[in-house]
Order: C-alpha cells, then structure tokens, then sequence
C-alpha cells in the first residue's frame, strides 16, 4: 500500500515498548489495530487463498511474546 495516498501514520508508534498487533480480515476488509486503536481500515479486492505461514520479521532486535491465528466465524 502506498503512504503517499493512504495515510499510514498511525504505524508510526514507539515499538522500543511492547505493542499488541491485531490484523483481521472479514466482509472484504482488512483492520489492523496497534494497542487497540485502529491504525487502518480498508477494502481488499481479491483473497490471497489459504494461509500456509507466517513470518516476522525485526529491523535490529525484537521480541514476539505470543502469536495466534484463528478463523473468525
């Protein structure tokens, strides 16, 4: 997604702490929340299919406390 028509600036929180991350996915869109306040909500076209893995990734050191994935009914 391009931050120069969408404004992305709510992902720009202090991560040095820890932060809780939800993304979900249902009715054709997508909402992520960062310590439970939406940072975005929008439409998405096209499913990517069934989910085969995860990966995370840090830029420099990082900690993952827990992880869950759950099909939302």
């Amino acid at each position: 997604m391009d931050g120069r028509s969408k404004d992305l600036s709510a992902f720009g929180i202090d991560f040095s702490s820890p932060v809780a991350v939800e993304c979900s996915a249902s009715s054709e869109k997508i909402k992520v929340t960062l310590n439970n306040v939406l940072a975005y909500e929008g439409p998405f076209n096209k499913g990517i299919g069934n989910i085969v893995g995860i990966q995370i990734k840090f830029q420099g050191s990082g900690r993952l406390d827990s992880f869950k994935l759950s099909k939302i009914s």
